[in-house]
C-alpha cells in the first residue's frame, strides 16, 4: 500500500515528494498494508496515518517522505503457509527490510481495526488539546492517545462512553465548532452521526473522560459521568467529489505491479482527474465512492437504508483480481465482486461465474445474509463491459430492452439471441443471465442477430447446466 501526496491544482506529486520516475511522483510513502486514515498534527507538517493489520498489529505511524513501512504481503519466506494468506505476516518487516520505519503505536494481538483519527483542537478539550483521537470497528471503541513533539507515546486512554456502547465507529472528525463527530458503521439503517464535546476546559489527568454523544450532549471529564441524551442523528449528506488514484497491484494482493509487495520498488500510480462520487443510479437504489476503497448503496425502495461494500481492483486484461466486496443479486442468483478498473479507474461489479477466467473465494454465508437485493438495487453499480467471455449473456433489469444478448468473442460484438428455441440450441441457462441497466447497452458494442434455430424448444430444458 502507498500513502499519495498530490497537487490539488494540477494533479501532479507535490514538492518535497522524493520519487521522481515517471508516474512515480504521487508516491509520499509505501509499504503499508491497509491505510483507513490520515490526519495533519496542528501546528507541524506531521502527517500521521492509521491502519489495519492482517490478525496482529494494527498501526499508527508519523509519515516522512520516502519512507519504507515494511510490509510485505508478497514475498513468501519459509514460515508462510503454502497456499494460504499469512494472518501474522508482520506490518514492519526488518528482518527483510531492516531500514523500514517502526510505528509509533501497534495494538498487537489482537488487532481493533483502527478506522481513522483526528488531531483535538480547541481550548475547549483542555489538556486533550493536540491529542490524537483513532476510532476502531471491531474493537468498538474511541481512544486517545498523546505523543510527544518527536512522535514518542506518552498515554493512551479509551473512552468509557464510547466502549461498545454503539457498536463499530469509524470516521472521527473535527467540526468547524470543534467538536468531534464520528460515524457509526454498523448497517441494516441503524447508523447514526455521534457528536463529542467536553464542558471542562482542564480534564484531570488521571481521570477517564467519559463522552456521552449524540444532539447536544457533552463529554464531562469524570469517571461517574452519566448520558443525558440519546443520539438521533442520522446520515444525510451526500459525500462530494475526491480525487480516485486507484491502485495498481500485481498478483496475489501487492501494490507494487512487480509481486515485490510494500518493500518492493515503487510503481507507476496513474492520476484519475476528479469526477462525481455518484457511480450509477436506479429507481431503486444510487451507488456513491466514499473513497478509493468503499462505496455506499442508497437505497429508493427503503429510504434511509444505506449498506456499505468494500472496492477492489481489477487488472487492466482481465486476468488479475483483487476484491473485498460482494454484492448478490436476489432476483436474479448473481454474485458480484465490486471492483475498480485499472484501466479507467471506474468502479464496475463483476459477474461471478462457471465461465469466468478466475478462481475466488466468496464468502457466501455473509453475502447471502447482508449483500443480497433485488436487482434495481444492484444494478445501481454499473455491470463491467470491458472483460466479457465467450457466452456471457445479458439482459436489461428494468424491462425497457427485453432481448438477451450473448457475447461473441470471434467477433468481439454482443449479439441478440432471438427466441427459446435457439437459446436453448446454443446451450444457454437462464441461471446465467446477468442484469445490466441501459448505460451497458448503451457502452457495448453490438452485431448482428444469431440465426433463429429451426429445432422446437424443449419443455424439459434444465435452468442451469448441472
Amino acid at each position: 500500500g502507498k500513502v499519495l501526496r498530490v497537487n490539488a491544482s494540477t494533479g501532479a506529486g507535490a514538492t518535497g515528494n522524493l520519487f521522481t520516475a515517471p508516474k512515480s511522483t504521487l508516491i509520499y510513502t509505501y509499504g503499508h498494508r491497509n491505510p483507513q486514515g490520515l490526519a495533519r498534527r496542528p501546528g507541524t507538517s506531521q502527517m500521521w496515518s492509521v491502519e489495519h493489520g492482517p490478525s496482529i498489529d494494527d498501526e499508527i505511524n508519523l509519515l516522512s517522505s520516502g519512507g519504507n513501512y515494511g510490509y510485505d504481503g508478497v514475498t513468501r519466506g519459509p514460515e508462510w503457509p503454502p497456499n494460504q494468506y499469512w494472518e501474522d505476516a508482520p506490518m514492519t518487516d526488518l528482518a527483510r527490510f531492516p531500514n523500514a520505519i517502526e510505528a509509533k503505536w501497534s495494538s498487537g494481538r489482537p488487532t481493533i481495526a483502527t478506522s481513522g483519527a483526528v488531531f483535538l483542537t480547541g481550548a475547549s478539550w483542555g489538556t486533550w488539546q493536540g491529542r490524537l483521537a483513532v476510532a476502531s470497528l471491531a474493537n468498538k471503541t474511541l481512544r486517545i492517545f498523546a505523543f510527544t513533539s518527536s512522535g514518542s507515546l506518552v498515554s493512551e486512554i479509551k473512552v468509557s462512553k464510547l466502549d461498545d456502547t454503539y457498536g463499530r465507529l469509524r470516521s472521527p472528525v473535527l467540526g468547524p465548532d470543534n467538536a468531534l463527530y464520528i460515524t457509526t458503521s454498523n448497517g441494516a439503517g441503524k447508523d447514526k452521526i455521534l457528536k463529542v464535546t467536553s464542558q471542562s476546559n482542564s480534564p484531570p489527568a488521571t481521570a477517564t473522560p467519559t463522552a456521552t454523544p449524540g444532539g447536544p450532549a457533552t463529554a464531562t471529564p469524570t469517571a461517574t459521568a452519566t448520558s443525558t441524551a440519546t443520539p438521533t442523528a442520522t446520515p444525510t449528506a451526500t459525500p462530494t467529489g475526491a480525487v480516485i488514484v486507484p491502485p495498481v497491484r500485481g498478483p496475489g494482493g501487492d501494490s507494487s505491479g512487480d509481486g515485490s509487495g510494500g518493500g518492493g520498488s515503487v510503481p507507476a500510480v496513474p492520476f484519475v482527474p476528479p469526477r462525481s462520487p455518484i457511480i450509477g443510479s436506479t429507481s431503486a437504489a444510487t451507488a456513491i465512492e466514499l473513497s478509493g476503497n468503499l462505496l455506499v448503496l442508497r437505497r429508493h425502495d427503503q429510504p434511509g437504508v444505506e449498506v456499505q461494500v468494500g472496492i477492489g481492483w481489477i487488472s487492466r486484461d482481465g486476468q488479475r483480481i483483487i476484491t473485498s466486496g460482494f454484492v448478490r443479486d436476489g432476483d436474479l442468483g448473481q454474485t458480484y465482486a465490486v471492483v475498480r478498473r485499472e484501466s479507467d479507474g471506474r468502479v464496475v461489479r463483476w459477474w461471478i461465474a462457471p465461465g469466468s477466467p478466475l478462481v475466488y473465494v466468496v464468502p457466501w454465508a455473509i453475502v447471502n445474509t447482508q449483500y443480497t437485493f433485488p436487482v434495481g438495487v444492484i444494478a445501481a453499480i454499473p455491470l463491467d463491459e470491458q472483460y466479457p467471455w465467450p457466452n456471457m449473456l445479458t439482459r436489461r433489469f428494468d424491462g425497457g430492452d427485453d432481448r438477451i444478448l450473448a457475447y461473441d468473442a470471434d467477433s468481439a460484438q454482443w449479439r441478440h439471441v432471438p427466441d427459446l428455441p435457439t437459446f436453448q440450441a446454443r446451450g444457454y441457462y437462464w441461471c446465467n443471465v446477468t442484469a445490466a441497466d441501459a448505460t451497458f447497452f448503451a457502452r457495448i458494442t453490438q452485431g448482428p442477430a444469431y440465426p433463429a434455430s429451426d429445432v422446437p424448444a424443449r419443455v424439459d430444458y434444465p435452468v442451469c447446466q448441472t
